[in-house]
């Protein structure tokens, strides 16, 4: 009997242990998996909530500095029109007290640079200018385009005596000369 009660006890042993190896190890196996698959989401849903966050923070700032975000969009504007253009130079030469003669453009390019997306976003349109006016007023021209909001590049200036200026004395013959100015001028936009 005593063998027989050893045999039961091993027997029974055996079957606990093949009980727990083939039930209850998988059922941990799994839970521990869970466990680490929980451990990964909750992770990857922090990184997330970071992500959103500083893309909402990034947000309040552009929205914060929307009057410079402004002046960057009037410097490089999307959409590109030629009578803008024509009308701002009119009305900045008529300002200074210069007429324009004639506007005209060439084609559009591709700037160059290091930068490949810079160089499929941003197109450089050249212009030519043929204003009437004298030096003064040429100046103030000048300076009217570097004080504006749109960036103009002043590439090339060719002057000459215009055949209507009129003849003064040699004191003012100087400053009220007309001159017949030539600018080669380039812009940028999008």
């Amino acid at each position: 009997m005593k063998t027989t009660g050893i045999i039961a006890s091993i027997v029974i042993m055996v079957a606990s242990l093949l009980l727990i190896f083939f039930t209850v190890l998988p059922k941990y196996n799994e839970l521990t998996a869970l466990q680490e698959d929980l451990i990964k989401k909750e992770t990857e849903f922090k990184n997330r909530s970071v992500y959103y966050e500083n893309i909402l923070k990034s947000l309040r700032d552009v929205e914060k500095r929307k009057d410079a975000v402004d002046k960057v969009n009037v410097a490089l504007p999307e959409d590109f029109y030629l009578a803008p253009i024509v009308y701002f130079m009119e009305d900045r030469g008529s300002r200074a007290g210069m007429s324009v003669k004639s506007v005209s453009f060439s084609k559009s390019m591709q700037l160059e640079g290091s930068n490949a997306s810079l160089q499929s976003a941003v197109k450089s349109v050249a212009l030519t200018l043929v204003l009437l006016g004298d030096y003064q007023s040429f100046k103030n021209f000048l300076d009217s385009l570097e004080k504006s909001a749109r960036l103009f590049e002043v590439e090339n200036v060719n002057l000459a005596p215009s055949p209507q200026s009129t003849d003064l004395d040699e004191e003012n013959k100087f400053r009220s000369k007309k001159y017949t100015f030539r600018l080669d001028v380039r812009t940028n936009t999008y």
